[in-house]
């Protein structure tokens, strides 16, 4: 989430991120976990309110080794109510006899875009957090198909 930092500059703009994985000492994520089977599909049921036009997204990879051999990418606008949704992963047919060994799942809240958020309706003094408020993304039941 972004914050004011000392001095009043916007700091650390991005969006939100809900996935498998760990986040590294230098702070950055590591995408993924070790998993072997294929999955056919992703669903989950999910909300989302956006801010301006902005999209959420879903990103998941099959991967064995450093090769992506199934993957499937998602963007959605703003809902009001929870909704079911089912993404298809495509393995792609050259990569049939590698064996699967990580599985990436990531979903984001939005684009990192400045003008696209609300902006906290009373500051605080000094050197305190202020925070902004941008898109809104719940997700629930999440689960692999096969």
């Amino acid at each position: 989430m972004p914050f004011l930092g000392a001095g009043g500059n916007l700091e650390n703009i991005t969006a939100a991120e809900l996935f498998l994985g760990t986040m590294g000492a230098d702070n950055q994520p590591r995408y993924g976990y070790e998993f072997t089977s294929r999955p056919a599909a992703l669903s989950f049921y999910y909300k989302y309110q956006g801010v301006g036009s902005q999209k959420f997204s879903v990103d998941i990879k099959v991967m064995s080794g450093n090769i992506v051999i199934g993957e499937q990418f998602l963007e959605e606008g703003s809902n009001s109510e929870y909704e079911r949704k089912t993404i298809e992963i495509v393995y792609h047919e050259q990569y049939a006899a590698l064996k699967a060994t990580h599985l990436s799942i990531v979903f984001s809240s939005g684009l990192n875009s400045l003008d696209q958020m609300d902006m906290p309706s009373s500051g605080l003094s000094g050197n305190a957090r202020k925070e902004f408020t941008g898109n809104k993304l719940y997700v629930d039941d999440i689960k692999l198909e096969y």
